[in-house]
């Protein structure tokens, strides 16, 4: 069963959303930030994951994990952190949110389920949103966001074909 990792090579503000967000797009300490106001979220969707370059729309999806490499520049801020993955407009599930606050960069992943389809994958609707929040507290945070990242692990699709013989005699 082969497993691809992806990475993103686009980006779209969905709520303000982070700063310089191309950072986002490999783990090198090259940060995308955000500082939400209080009780205020800062998101941005991060697509161009390329699938479609390796897997087969008929591909069975075996699983589907979402990652991101963050951390905050204090513990103090109420902060968390939000992964959702999205069909153009259409969530494929609900946010999964991370209350932990990290000082140095720590990777916060998560498995969809259900898993969505090889076609859903490698479309270019495909994307991630990626939510940093800051809670009621007054203490101001920000939002270090070094990678997002796409592990699919995948069946491909076997294709047989049925060989004719002739001038057998």
């Amino acid at each position: 069963m082969p497993t691809l990792v992806r990475h993103p090579s686009s980006n779209t503000a969905g709520t303000t959303g982070f700063t310089n967000a191309g950072n986002a797009y490999a783990s090198d300490d090259s940060y995308a930030t955000a500082a939400p106001a209080q009780s205020k979220t800062v998101s941005s969707y991060f697509g161009g994951f390329n699938f479609k370059d390796t897997m087969d729309e008929h591909d069975t999806i075996n699983s589907v994990k979402i990652a991101i490499e963050r951390k905050f520049s204090t513990t103090a801020s109420i902060g968390s952190s939000s992964i959702r993955p999205y069909d153009g407009t259409t969530a494929l599930v609900a946010a999964q949110t991370s209350t932990a606050e990290p000082a140095s960069d720590t990777v916060y992943e998560v498995t969809i389920s259900p898993a969505p389809t090889a076609k859903v994958l490698m479309s270019d609707n495909f994307r991630v949103l990626v939510g940093a929040i800051r809670g009621n507290s007054t203490t101001a945070v920000t939002i270090s966001l070094d990678d997002v990242y796409v592990t699919v692990d995948y069946t491909e699709k076997r294709t047989y074909r049925t060989a004719t013989m002739t001038g057998i005699g």
